[in-house]
């Protein structure tokens, strides 16, 4: 009688590898429900059951005083509407910080698409004199319905809430997240929220400051702290992955505190940065050039120049060539061309070079003054071992109008 197929196989390739589907390890892992429990207890948190699957929420409070990098939390209540909407763009007509809530995610890779998933999200808000944080954890992929579920509610079971602050949130967290409630079939969670995402303001206040304007650098650099025992991002989704297929703790409490900072961070962040469009402070590598863009860009003119004749009066002698002509561009919009002019020209006699400088003042010469020669003057010295379609076709024009031609 011949040997059975299934001997045979097994004789010939060895004994079957155990299933490693999902639903393989998810068993698993409910298999080790007193190693999930002890993570609870771990990280004083609380499991929640829900129809649709579990998850772990852990909370923690911190008083109005607490200081994170030499910032009160208070402090952000000081915070104006107005220098929220310079930061933003747009939103925060009426800012109240007991209507805003933080928000930080941690994921499972940094690529994005259906493959990667939120499992710890970190919300804060103000509420009873405190700053309290919850975060709420995703212990396996079949609770992702009642992960995001929980997530809504406190989202959305506070109607107060209006605004909403991250970083980096726009181009990652939220779209991430928004994805993942499309694919749960429920609604998309702030549709309704005035969102500041601080790496865009971030950037335009300290770009070239530092290596980068990654929100640790920025933390380290103007709070002056340093994340000691801290876990680098680039772990985290291993020891997700970790607990995931094996039900290891190891590491989590470290994974939540680092996003407990990042929430941390984000309020004294918004504080500092509002402050400092107000009052530049070159210490906090924000000076009067830089505030006065922001406050320019968003199209308060007003308080920009305000800040630029400010730095203006206090040394004008040693101050920057860039804030010379910023301020003379101020001026120039404001039809104070004749102030505009004393600022242009010292820049076209000093050996700075700097083109908008030269075309500025010819500008100026040839429209207001009608000093068509000294126009003309500058722009040949501007062109000086130069090529230049724009100021070789205002010289054209000047040239005309001096020989009394047409040059259209």
């Amino acid at each position: 009688m011949s040997e059975p197929l299934r001997s045979r196989l097994s004789r010939i390739y060895g004994s079957a590898p155990p299933r490693s589907d999902l639903r393989v390890r998810l068993e698993k892992l409910d298999g080790r429900r007193p190693a999930a429990d002890s993570l609870g207890r771990h990280l004083g948190g609380e499991w929640k059951e829900r129809p649709s699957g579990r998850l772990l929420s852990v909370e923690r409070e911190y008083p109005l005083d607490h200081d994170h990098g030499g910032i009160p939390l208070c402090q952000l209540h000081q915070v104006s509407s107005q220098a929220l909407r310079l930061l933003s763009g747009s939103g925060f007509a009426e800012f109240d910080p007991y209507r805003t809530l933080f928000f930080d995610t941690e994921t499972t890779g940094l690529a994005g698409g259906a493959g990667t998933c939120i499992f710890l999200a970190g919300v804060g808000w103000f509420e009873n004199g405190h700053f309290r944080i919850r975060q709420l954890f995703l212990p396996g992929y079949d609770s992702e319905r009642a992960f995001l579920e929980e997530l809504d509610e406190q989202i959305h079971g506070r109607s107060r809430f209006r605004h909403l602050v991250s970083f980096n949130g726009k181009s990652y967290d939220l779209n991430l997240l928004e994805n993942r409630f499309v694919m749960q079939r429920l609604r998309r969670p702030f549709e309704d929220f005035d969102h500041l995402d601080l790496l865009h303001p971030s950037r335009l206040l300290w770009r070239g400051r530092f290596e980068d304007c990654a929100l640790q650098t920025l933390e380290r650099r103007l709070l002056g702290l340093e994340r000691r025992g801290d876990i680098p991002s680039a772990l985290i989704p291993r020891i997700y992955f970790n607990y995931v297929q094996w039900g290891r703790v190891r590491g989590f409490d470290r994974v939540f505190r680092h996003n407990r900072m990042d929430l941390l961070t984000l309020v004294s962040l918004l504080a500092l940065a509002s402050r400092l469009l107000e009052e530049p402070d070159e210490k906090l590598f924000v000076d009067p050039l830089t505030a006065a863009r922001v406050h320019w860009l968003r199209g308060n003119e007003p308080r920009a120049l305000e800040i630029l004749e400010g730095a203006w009066r206090g040394d004008p002698q040693g101050s920057s060539p860039e804030l010379r002509l910023q301020l003379g561009l101020l001026y120039k919009r404001s039809g104070r061309f004749g102030e505009a002019l004393d600022l242009f020209l010292p820049l076209t006699r000093n050996g700075c070079g700097q083109r908008q400088a030269f075309e500025e003042a010819a500008k100026i010469l040839e429209h207001q003054h009608g000093d068509f020669a000294q126009a003309l003057e500058l722009v040949e010295k501007a062109l000086r071992g130069r090529s230049d379609p724009g100021l070789e076709h205002r010289r054209h024009r000047l040239r005309c109008r001096l020989e009394g031609k047409r040059w259209y």
